[in-house]
């Protein structure tokens, strides 16, 4: 049980890759670790034993970091704490702030306009992420039974898995994928065998019919009817994105700027992407996240000895270095150990 009412060191926002693995080290390096998962996110007792996410999230539970699974309200900075609110009426404070959301990939260019939130989104909720246009097909006497085709687009596991969510739910499911090692994996044999089609294509054109579903062209000729569109990652558009409650700069797309320790704007936030859809995505996003964790432990250091101008600033520096290197990751994220 997370206790709302405790002050953290570091509050981590994202159990992914990398805010799972920036936990585990900070954790490990002895430093009080709240994650929160915006979406709902992953804990230890949702993941499946098996998997590096799975793993890290335990180690990182195992070394203390706590975690708690809400969307995030609202998340602010003032004076010398954070504070975290999530859905559910948590609210958690902290010295530093982590961001392990990954970077917006907005909407593809290929959607038509209009699309997003009526015909397509990025993960399915049952029976309610039903097309309207498909939902009006269906005879007014089979109202239970699923008619509508479902197509899921991505790079990998990511839209197999919300195939593999909508198979009770649509009448045909489809899953295009770009990642050729993602054919032969798990997720892709249970939607075979549940009877779902997997392909490895691209979509680069999409056009709505009259009737409202959504023709797909892919660069192999294919042309997929779809009255259900899953762009997971894709992300709906946010009113309140994080990035503006906490000030942080920002490029063209929204996405903060950040030093290459993860470093943000704001003295006290961290950024880190967690791009996870391609083959070594976890192995890329660990690494990122284990070099903004380091940057955080220096700082907590520095700024209790009095910062880098100071002798024993530069000796816990040294301690701190010395101290992290020595420290190893299982799976995939030993390939960020190195990185500081």
């Amino acid at each position: 049980m997370v206790d709302s009412e405790r002050h953290y060191d570091v509050l981590v926002v994202g159990a992914g890759a990398a805010g799972a693995s920036a936990a585990r080290l900070l954790a490990g390096s002895g430093r009080r670790v709240l994650v929160a998962s915006p979406g709902g996110g992953d804990a230890p007792s949702a993941l499946p034993p098996a998997g590096p996410l799975a793993r890290t999230v335990r180690e990182a539970a195992g070394d203390g970091a706590e975690f708690v699974r809400g969307e995030v309200l609202d998340i602010r900075t003032s004076g010398t704490n954070a504070r975290l609110r999530i859905r559910g009426g948590g609210s958690f404070t902290g010295d530093r702030v982590l961001l392990a959301v990954g970077h917006t990939p907005g909407l593809p260019s290929w959607l038509p306009a209009g699309a997003w939130g009526r015909c397509a989104f990025d993960r399915p909720r049952g029976g309610a992420r039903r097309s309207r246009a498909a939902a009006a097909r269906v005879p007014a006497g089979a109202r239970g039974r699923p008619r509508d085709v479902c197509v899921s687009v991505g790079r990998g596991v990511e839209a197999l898995e919300s195939a593999l969510l909508s198979v009770g739910h649509a009448g045909r499911v489809t899953a295009v994928i770009s990642d050729p090692d993602a054919l032969d994996c798990d997720q892709a044999w249970r939607l075979r065998r549940s009877g779902g089609n997997v392909v490895r294509d691209l979509v680069v054109a999409a056009m709505e019919l009259p009737s409202g579903t959504l023709k797909l062209l892919t660069t192999e000729g294919r042309e997929l009817l779809a009255d259900t569109l899953l762009l997971p990652g894709a992300g709906a558009p946010v009113r309140r994105p994080l990035t503006s409650l906490l000030a942080l700069s920002v490029d063209a797309r929204g996405n903060p700027r950040t030093s290459s320790s993860g470093r943000t704007s704001n003295p006290r936030v961290w950024h880190v992407r967690d791009d996870a859809g391609a083959a070594d995505g976890f192995s890329r996003a660990a690494a990122d996240g284990l070099v903004a964790a380091r940057s955080i432990v220096e700082d907590i250091l520095l700024s209790s000895s009095g910062g880098a101008a100071t002798g024993a600033g530069a000796s816990a520096r040294r301690g701190l270095r010395r101290s992290l290197g020595s420290r190893t990751v299982a799976g995939p994220a030993r390939l960020g150990s190195a990185a500081g």
